[in-house]
């Protein structure tokens, strides 16, 4: 599999945020993956070359999640979250220039556009006034844009969150496979942070894993996971991840993990013992494959790429 990580060291220091994953792991991720929303007033709509420029020079591929809410200082005019008005053309402008500057960065990089939909917790997701109809036309309203602008480098990625209690089925989501190049899963392992019981990796992805893969062929990927230190035992949680995608989820390609100290820390150096488990499964060689086999899967695209049936 290929390793991801993203850690908020990257918006400042990216050299210095991948010089110390190097040090900390003894293995330079393939993939690095941070979040942008959508904001006019930015002197970029979507690549900055202040991260994706270190992260090139080093062969790790940029995994950008892109958020169609824009920030408190964006203008006034722009609809943010508005899916049908994304769909009808509203935001084209800003679209066609992000779209110019994927196609002229020309390497390959990712696009997590508005992940976890089935969730109620961002405003493109299952709130009242969206439905998954509108979804998928705002969907293939992007991606239409950029293929028509020739930023055939960009690979989409579709993430829903894993099924349970908060998020619902994503089936009704899926945009079809002409218009995603890669499918994710995001899953944490919460525990008492959300006062639900401690469950093994297995327990967090497998139902969903089952649904995604009959849904689709496409390449799947583990696009956001990380477990909880109370509760249980994380070292043992992280330990057992490569066992659990060799036998129970063969066709997961990627994993990023979510090194951040949010809602609880969820960094892979929350301590010794889990520090200590991260480094032997990178010893392991669970995590070696290049990112150039996982870029190397066929991309599928409409017939004509302004096409939205």
């Amino acid at each position: 599999m290929v390793l991801g990580v993203y850690t908020r060291a990257l918006y400042r220091t990216p050299a210095r945020a991948i010089r110390g994953l190097r040090s900390e792991l003894g293995a330079v991720p393939q993939i690095a993956m941070y979040y942008q929303d959508w904001n006019e007033q930015w002197a970029t709509a979507l690549i900055n070359p202040a991260i994706v420029d270190p992260l090139r020079a080093r062969d790790i591929t940029p995994m950008i999640t892109w958020q169609p809410s824009p920030t408190a200082d964006a203008l006034v005019s722009q609809p943010g979250c508005s899916l049908a008005a994304i769909a009808a053309g509203a935001l084209d402008g800003y679209l066609l220039r992000a779209a110019h500057e994927a196609a002229a960065y020309r390497a390959p990089l990712f696009v997590r556009l508005a992940p976890e939909m089935n969730g109620d917790w961002y405003c493109w997701g299952a709130r009242p006034g969206n439905s998954p109809a509108l979804y998928v036309a705002m969907w293939r309203h992007v991606v239409s844009i950029f293929r028509a602008a020739g930023a055939s480098n960009v690979r989409w990625v579709w993430s829903p969150n894993v099924v349970g209690a908060s998020a619902a089925p994503f089936d009704a989501y899926y945009p079809g496979d002409a218009w995603v190049n890669d499918v994710g899963l995001d899953g944490y392992n919460w525990g008492p942070v959300h006062h639900v019981p401690w469950l093994s990796f297995a327990q967090v992805f497998e139902p969903s894993y089952l649904a995604m893969t009959a849904l689709t062929r496409e390449p799947l990927l583990i696009t956001e996971t990380a477990s909880t230190e109370l509760g249980g035992d994380k070292a043992q949680w992280i330990t057992g991840i490569p066992r659990t995608l060799a036998t129970q989820m063969p066709r997961v390609r990627a994993i990023v993990w979510f090194d951040v100290d949010k809602e609880t820390d969820w960094s892979f150096d929350s301590s010794r013992s889990s520090m200590a488990a991260f480094r032997h499964v990178i010893r392991s060689g669970a995590f070696s494959s290049p990112v150039s086999a996982l870029l190397a899967d066929s991309v599928t695209t409409p017939t004509s790429p302004s096409s939205e049936s």
